[in-house]
């Protein structure tokens, strides 16, 4: 994530990296040099947000694995186009 007081500082790689998906970019327009004392209300709820849509600091998730000895359920072709 890459917040940033506004865009005139956000070159070409930079813009590239965003379109692409590389990173995050969060503009507070409001803020000065220092992002983070000066909207800091704003950068921590960012922060809080980016932290856990990534899971960071949480367990991982676990996967529970299919249970051995059952047969397999197939689906039924059900609907107008069915023939028996």
């Amino acid at each position: 994530m890459l917040m940033l007081a506004g865009t005139d500082r956000l070159d070409k790689p930079l813009t590239i990296g965003q379109m692409q998906g590389k990173f995050q970019l969060v503009l507070l327009p409001m803020a000065g040099h220092a992002v983070h004392e000066d909207e800091a209300v704003a950068a921590a709820n960012h922060i809080r947000t980016f932290l856990q849509r990534f899971r960071v600091g949480e367990p991982p998730l676990v996967v529970p694995r299919p249970v051995t000895g059952l047969k397999p359920v197939l689906p039924v072709v059900a609907g107008p186009f069915h023939k028996p």
